[in-house]
């Protein structure tokens, strides 16, 4: 929840460039499984975050699809 919080608090994170989204891509799966995306995770995330409203928005569907998979569950 901290996570999302901080996300949907922070003003630049509307106008960010893709390397930072890249960025928060990579940390969200650090914060949520504890690993590095794969390649192919982290280009669907990518699109995942490009193609919503704002980039907050994208954070916030692709947390929601993080802590809901298996491996979150299992692990935490």
């Amino acid at each position: 929840a901290v996570l999302r919080q901080d996300l949907a608090n922070l003003k630049a994170v509307r106008t960010l460039s893709i390397p930072d989204r890249g960025a928060l891509v990579d940390e969200l799966y650090l914060r949520t499984v504890s690993r590095m995306p794969s390649r192919e995770e982290r280009d669907t995330a990518l699109e995942i975050v490009s193609a919503a409203q704002s980039v907050s928005s994208g954070m916030r569907q692709l947390l929601w699809v993080m802590v809901n998979t298996k491996e979150f569950i299992l692990n935490h």
